[in-house]
Parts: C-alpha cells; structure tokens; sequence
C-alpha cells in the first residue's frame, strides 16, 4: 500500500478545546446524528499514583465515588442515574482514571450536574469504603483460582518489582487490608485537581452551549497537581523463568517479554506495525502462523506493546498442553529471535500497513471514539496532529525501519518468562530454557495476610 485514497483518510476530528480559568481542558465533539450523549472526566492519576504500599488506592477511588455525596446516599444516586436512563462508570488504569456518564441529548445539563457531583462532591462513606475493601478481598481471593489472571499478575510483578506497575491494579490483599477509610478521600483530594484533568462531552449539544454548562459546574473546581512522580524504569534482568505450580493443570498459560517503550515515545505507532507482523496481526502473524496453524500447540497466541506514561511492557501472552511448555517457549525465542534479526518481509510489512491504515477509520465513527481518542492525546501530550497524520506515518515506514525498530525494541536474551502449570507435567522444560525460579503464589500476592 503506497499511497492511500482521500476517501480512506482521516481528518482532524472537528472539535472544540478550551481551557476554563482554573486549568481544566475541556473537549467538544459535536455530533447532531443521534440524539445522545456522553460525558468523560479524565484524571490523570491510576494505579501508577498508589502511595507505597498502597496499591489498589486508585481502584478502590473508583468503585467509591458513586458511592454517596455531600447532598445523596448511594440509593439516592443510584436512582438519579436510573431515572435519567444513563450508563455509568469509573474506571482506573495504570496512568488515568475515566468517569464517564452516557444518555439522551436533552438530559445533558442534567447529566453534566450529575458526573460534577459524583466525581468533586463524592464523600466516601465510611459503611461502603468498607463494604467494597471486604469484597476487593474476595474477589482477590477468587483471582487466584484464574490461571491466566496468576500468570498476568506474575509477569507484571517479575518485570517492575515494586514500581507502582508491578502490583495488581487491584491491589494485593495485604496493600487493600492496611488501607483505612480515610485514604479514599485523601487520595482524591490529592490527585483530583483540575489542572492536567479533561472534560470531553461528545454528541448532540451545540458547542457554545456545552462549553458554557461545563464552566458553570466544573470552574469551581479548585486545587494544585501534585508533581508528577518520578518513577525511574526498571532495570533489564538476567533472562529467567518464573514458575506457578498447579498440581494437575492439563494446559499450562506462558507469558514472555520485556520491558518496552511509553506512549510518548515517537516511535510508537511504527512498534504496533512491526508488532502487528510478530503477533498483533491475528491468524497472519508469524506467531500464530508457526504455534498455532502449523504446530498445533495452542489455540491462541498474541504479541503486543502496552504503551503507557512510563515504558510499558512487550508482552506475548499464550496457553498450551503442559507437556508442550518447553516446545513453545523455545518457538517463542526463536521466532522473536529471527524476527530481530532480519525484521518482516516486504510482503508482511505491506499486509500489515493496510490492516492498520484501512482500519484506522473504524476507530472514529461515532463522537465517543472521537473524544477516547482526544483524550488520549491529552493525557499523554501528543502531537496535535497525531490522528491525521497516523496514516501517513504508518505508510512511510520501510522495509530497513521496520528491521531497525524490531533490532532495537525485542530482547529475547533478556525476557522474563512465566508459566502457571503442574511443574511436574513439564519435566526439564523450564530448566532447560533458563534460569529458574517457583514463585509462591500466596506469598507473592500476600493472600491470607
């Protein structure tokens, strides 16, 4: 694919930016074609602004905020959500937390009051702070009956230790079990502050009377950013493996990578290209191609870079028949191995282009995708025009970038291997691929403590 047709290209997404007096960015994407709208406030504190020791803080903010304000219960608010027939939801990632709120066009200002009050009002009461720890802890418990969750939260924390990406989102059971009720609302007056916050509202409401609603409620929003902390990247470890023992597991779940590269970083998009070859690319990726089309060793297995604020981690994810652990990790390293070595083929980058660019415009057909992708841009500070130009990025990557940016970015002589499966069933396999460590479960997660 060498240059692409006008009808296939994406434009700057038409909007509104404006910044209200106190600080906070304030995103307009105006859509009249269905009478709908969404509301999102993205704070740009996750689980990476855990205090020490604390991790599962901002997931624990989250579940809370609807949970009772100055003027309403929870009942209260649940109801007021209800009779609006709105959708809602707080989610906390590594690097933000997004509260969002979704109805009809003609219930915006009531909407927007709404998402104001849940998210600067919310009072975090005692009986529910509670009431959620207690089941966080169940469900922490439960967790660890989920082999591929074990593995996922196994690779993470091999790979960052105590970096705050190295323990669950969630927390642990010892980080949760220490937390007291005064923490929730400590850490959101700490970390909810309007400066470095967006407010995007996409759909059917005129700009000038959305940008007006939005200061009316959200300008008295006062507060000082805390500074941004500095969390330097682990560093590289020796090549090891890290086994979970389940007793008479019949498949065993893998995790294999490295460190990888932030969201900031330029070369980004050109990683997901040279990715989509190796294993984001589905049934055509050479990954999938060799373990699973022509070996038969597992039903799935995917690559891919998880770009964040810090670098993120290059992980490859599968599961297979204990008895093949060995087989695959060793296909694994050897298919890294040679695609470092001489990166994808002309062919392969070229199938790879047009899935990316010839997809590229799905991901903004409705308003909502237009504001997700806005607000990605805020948080991360990314160029203004990295949605137009994306295209043409991804186009003018060559044969000898690709293999350049594959040569620098895998290192398959420093992954971090986990396996979660019945030791036993493998034999000599995880000796043999390297250095070896059997990682108490319990102890790790701190289950029971």
């Amino acid at each position: 694919m060498s240059f692409l047709p006008e009808r296939a290209r994406v434009r700057r997404p038409a909007h509104r930016r404006r910044h209200l007096d106190n600080g906070l960015t304030v995103l307009i994407v105006e859509d009249q074609r269905l009478p709908a709208i969404s509301l999102t406030l993205l704070v740009p504190a996750g689980g990476g602004a855990d205090p020490t020791g604390q991790a599962g803080t901002a997931s624990l903010v989250a579940g809370l905020l609807d949970k009772g304000s100055r003027r309403r219960d929870a009942d209260s608010l649940a109801v007021a959500i209800d009779d609006l027939g709105a959708s809602y939801s707080a989610r906390a990632g590594r690097d933000s937390m997004a509260i969002s709120l979704a109805g009809l066009s003609e219930d915006f200002m009531d909407l927007l009051a709404l998402l104001g009050e849940i998210t600067l009002e919310s009072s975090f009461p005692a009986t529910e702070f509670h009431l959620l720890r207690q089941r966080r802890l169940h469900a922490l418990t439960r967790a660890m009956d989920q082999a591929a969750t074990v593995a996922d939260w196994t690779f993470s924390r091999g790979l960052y230790g105590e970096h705050p990406y190295g323990p669950p989102l969630s927390g642990t059971a010892a980080s949760i079990s220490a937390l007291t009720e005064t923490v929730p609302a400590a850490w959101h007056e700490q970390q909810f502050t309007p400066a470095r916050s967006c407010l995007a509202i996409a759909g059917a409401v005129p700009a000038e009377q959305a940008l007006k609603a939005a200061a009316d409620i959200f300008e008295r929003w006062q507060g000082t950013p805390p500074p941004r902390a500095s969390h330097p990247d682990p560093a590289p470890a020796e090549r090891r493996i890290l086994l979970v023992d389940r007793p008479d597991s019949p498949q065993a779940q893998i995790r294999w990578g490295h460190l990888g590269i932030s969201r900031g970083d330029p070369r980004h998009d050109a990683a997901e290209l040279v990715n989509d070859v190796l294993g984001g690319g589905g049934f055509s990726s050479r990954l999938m191609q060799t373990i699973r089309s022509e070996k038969g060793l597992t039903y799935g297995i995917h690559s891919g870079f998880a770009a964040r604020l810090h670098a993120g981690p290059f992980r490859v994810s599968t599961f297979t028949p204990t008895a093949s652990v060995g087989e695959v990790l060793r296909d694994i390293d050897d298919l890294v191995g040679a695609f470092r070595a001489d990166g994808p083929t002309a062919t392969e980058l070229d199938d790879a282009r047009r899935r990316l660019v010839g997809g590229y415009p799905l991901q903004f057909e409705t308003a909502t995708q237009v504001a997700g992708q806005l607000l990605e841009i805020e948080l991360y500070g990314l160029p203004e025009d990295t949605v137009e130009s994306y295209q043409d990025r991804i186009l003018a990557v060559d044969t000898k970038q690709a293999a350049d940016l594959a040569h620098d970015l895998l290192h398959p002589e420093a992954a971090l291997a986990v396996v979660v499966g019945d030791l036993n069933g493998m034999g000599s396999a995880a000796a043999d691929w390297g250095n070896t460590e059997t990682v108490d479960i319990g102890l790790l997660f701190e289950v029971g403590t």
